[in-house]
């Protein structure tokens, strides 16, 4: 029997602005529980220090790695009308120090992440699982482009019935 055992990774921003209260929005977590925690090789999270994913690697049979990545990009497309205490507003700021003059943190996610996906599967025996909250449907052209740069699929996609997705989200107060 394996051990009762866990492994949590978390990222937030490590954005040390000054905001008008505390709260400060904007964090990611993936849980790996019994005995999925025994075959972890790595975790990781986003370098820049926005807190955009995290990850982790499990080694299978025969040195077969799948690397699971949890990720949420902003909702906004324009990040400076988004009100000063968003995660949006935090990530924008963020961009602008490294040297970026009109920054888009959308943008810029989907090429952070799939810079980290592509160094992740230069190895070939390296499989992806991407669990992400788009804040966009991968219809659009814009991510099934991305979708298809980065080599990856819609495990949820039925090309018998390509109308008939699961619901990824219900509509109501929070």
């Amino acid at each position: 029997t394996w051990k009762k055992a866990k492994s949590i990774i978390t990222d937030c921003s490590s954005d040390t602005s000054p905001t008008p209260r505390t709260y400060k929005p904007g964090s990611i977590a993936l849980l790996a529980l019994d005995r999925f925690s025994h075959r972890i090789h790595n975790s990781f999270q986003d370098p820049t220090g926005m807190g955009r994913w995290v990850g982790k690697t499990l080694t299978g049979l025969q040195g077969q790695k799948i690397t699971i990545i949890a990720a949420y990009p902003i909702t906004q497309e324009d990040a400076i009308t988004a009100g000063e205490t968003t995660i949006a507003k935090q990530q924008w700021c963020h961009l602008r120090r490294t040297g970026m003059e009109n920054p888009n943190p959308r943008k810029q996610f989907l090429n952070d992440i799939g810079a980290e996906i592509q160094r992740l599967t230069n190895d070939h025996r390296h499989e992806i699982i991407l669990m992400m909250d788009a804040n966009e449907a991968i219809t659009t052209t814009n991510m099934k482009n991305w979708i298809s740069d980065n080599s990856l699929f819609d495990l949820l996609h039925d090309p018998t019935n390509p109308n008939d997705r699961p619901p990824t989200h219900q509509r109501g107060q929070h």
